[in-house]
Order: C-alpha cells, then structure tokens, then sequence
C-alpha cells in the first residue's frame, strides 16, 4: 500500500517539477511560483486573463494558380 502512496506522489511531485521547468523556459517562472501563493485582501482573487497575441487581420495571400 505505501509502494502505490509513494508511487502517486513521486508522479504528482514530477509534474510539479516539469510545470516549473516550462515556466523556466518561457521566462516567467517567478510570477508562476508566487501566483501559487498569492493571497488577496477579501479572500477570493480571480485570475487575470492572459492577453490574446495580436494577429493581423490580412488575408491569406491567394493560392499560386494551377499550372497542371
């Protein structure tokens, strides 16, 4: 029985890690570890969205035309 609680938690402790390991590469690693223990004035504090990248709104160029 302690084989398979080592086991489940030796899993969730390796995921913990590669979340943080993502977070490293992608620059925000410290932000991401304090998020987890932020604590807001009233209690409850909702996430902030992540804002959306800015995609142009151009058109595809049109296909090459078919030479067959």
């Amino acid at each position: 029985m302690f084989r398979i609680i080592e086991s489940f938690a030796t899993a969730i402790l390796l995921l913990l890690v590669m979340m943080f390991v993502l977070h490293l590469i992608q620059g925000d690693a410290w932000e991401w570890l304090t998020s987890k223990f932020r604590v807001s004035d009233d209690g409850v504090e909702l996430p902030t969205p992540p804002s959306l990248p800015n995609i142009p709104n151009d058109p595809l160029p049109p296909p090459p035309p078919n030479q067959g």
